[in-house]
């Protein structure tokens, strides 16, 4: 009797943290993603940091309207969609990427059309089917 109360204790419990893992999976809470729109606006806050550094320190100007409009597009050519899932720690390279490369070498605009570490897939997995993209 012992026995089976352990066993379906036990498979009660794998069935919770499998079930549990795929749930949040599914509704976008699972660790280590984050929604499309924050990923945008990450990028978007780090671009426009990096240029404003760039002309003020660098050039010695203020950054003008086209320098926004440009900094305001780098998550556009990353190809970060608002409803999508991402892995945070590939968001958080693309931002350093885009703080360091983006206002020292190149500007944010190029980072994200030369995809410099800034080459972010969605996390499909548990969205769309039940396997992962490879």
């Amino acid at each position: 009797m012992k026995q089976k109360i352990l066993l379906l204790t036990i498979s009660a419990a794998l069935l919770f943290s499998t079930t549990q893992c795929a749930f949040f999976n599914a509704i976008g809470v699972a660790p280590g993603r984050i929604k499309g729109e924050e990923a945008r606006k990450k990028i978007s806050e780090a671009a426009s940091t990096s240029d404003f550094i760039y002309y003020v320190l660098i050039e010695g100007t203020f950054p003008s309207t086209a320098t926004t409009l440009t900094s305001s597009l780098t998550p556009v050519l990353v190809g970060i969609k608002d409803d999508g899932y991402y892995l945070e720690k590939d968001v958080d390279k693309c931002v350093d990427s885009i703080t360091t490369i983006g206002t020292f070498v190149l500007s944010p605009f190029l980072v994200g059309l030369l995809k410099i570490d800034c080459d972010i897939q969605e996390d499909k997995a548990f969205m769309d089917s039940p396997f992962p993209e490879i």
